[in-house]
């Protein structure tokens, strides 16, 4: 995050700087023949360890099918929105911002509508968090009210049946979020809790990074802010997909495609057998049989019998003749 010095501060700063300058020139001329391992010692001492383990990292280039997907949520939690309150309301996309969980929580006021849930696909948590100004608004207008902001809210804490209310609320947008990532790939999105107080809200370290877009929603009298919580471990396996300049969907088939295939697969040629019966018998039978013995088959003579597509049972027929050859007709398919 970028700081902006003062004036003294950048006073000071160029002083310290001459002053530097001034006693290396004089430590130089003193040291004469001295070697250059002296400046080696005195820059270790600004060399600063690294922890790779540290999820401090700098998460380069966007992610554009992220906000694709943004943009349908928010199509469909206007709607679902607007429907359930019976009012119209406007959904936009204010930022996305790259920060860690500790700072995240430490710029949610007290009390804060948080919603905790868990992608199962991706095996990692999320939170959808309501602002208290547009949570009220919400709830005073869908008991006929006029959705008109509260003037002080900092303390007022949510009763029993405005938390029940809005856990409706917070279904709509899981499902409407569950909706909006569908095309890209699968999360199933399921609601853990609802949290009032951020401090309670452990769901990563407070150093992981984390993704965190801001949605306002706007009423006739009153508005508010929306952010989704994504840590970046949670997308970290599908982060390919997410940065990627295009997005296909995999729900639309490519009928071209597959009416092409259909007419390679009906000219492919296939073996089908049709087997009398089967039985078990000793080598010492087997040696011994003569002309004119009796072999009984595991087979009804009027039974059903197993019609083979390559090696795999695939229908169930009846033995006869038809037009003086052997046949069989087929009678249902083996499910």
């Amino acid at each position: 995050m970028a700081q902006v010095l003062s004036q003294d501060e950048v006073d000071a700063l160029l002083n310290a700087v001459n002053d530097d300058g001034d006693s290396g020139s004089a430590s130089e001329a003193s040291s004469g023949g001295m070697d250059g391992f002296g400046e080696v010692e005195e820059s270790d001492a600004n060399i600063q360890p690294y922890d790779l383990t540290n999820q401090d990292r700098v998460i380069r280039g966007r992610m554009p099918i992220l906000e694709i997907i943004y943009e349908r949520f928010i199509r469909q939690f206007r709607v679902s929105l607007s429907n359930s309150l019976r009012k119209i309301s406007t959904i936009s996309m204010i930022s996305t911002d790259l920060l860690k969980f500790g700072e995240f929580v430490n710029t949610l006021p007290i009390p804060s509508c948080m919603c905790i849930m868990r992608f199962n696909e991706l095996r990692g948590p999320a939170l959808i968090v309501f602002e208290s100004k547009l949570a009220y608004a919400i709830i005073d207008s869908y008991f006929g009210g006029t959705d008109r902001p509260f003037t002080k809210i900092e303390g007022k804490e949510f009763t029993s049946i405005e938390l029940s209310f809005m856990r409706r609320v917070m279904d709509m947008a899981i499902n409407d979020l569950e909706e909006a990532w569908a095309p890209v790939h699968r999360i199933d999105a399921q609601y853990v809790r609802t949290e009032i107080n951020p401090q309670f809200v452990g769901v990563v370290p407070p150093s992981d990074v984390i993704i965190t877009t801001t949605f306002e929603v706007e009423f006739e009298s009153a508005s508010g802010t929306i952010m989704v919580v994504i840590p970046y471990s949670t997308i970290e396996p599908i982060k390919q997909k997410l940065s990627s300049s295009y997005q296909t969907d995999n729900d639309v088939v490519d009928t071209l495609w597959t009416r092409s295939m259909q007419e390679h697969v009906q000219h492919a040629q296939a073996t089908a057998v049709v087997k009398l019966g089967e039985t078990e018998m000793s080598i010492g039978d087997l040696i011994g049989l003569q002309v004119g013995d009796i072999i009984p088959l595991a087979q009804e003579v009027s039974g059903e019998l197993d019609l083979e597509i390559e090696e795999s049972k695939k229908l169930k027929c009846l033995i006869g003749v038809y037009k003086g050859n052997r046949a069989v007709q087929v009678t249902r398919r083996i499910t």
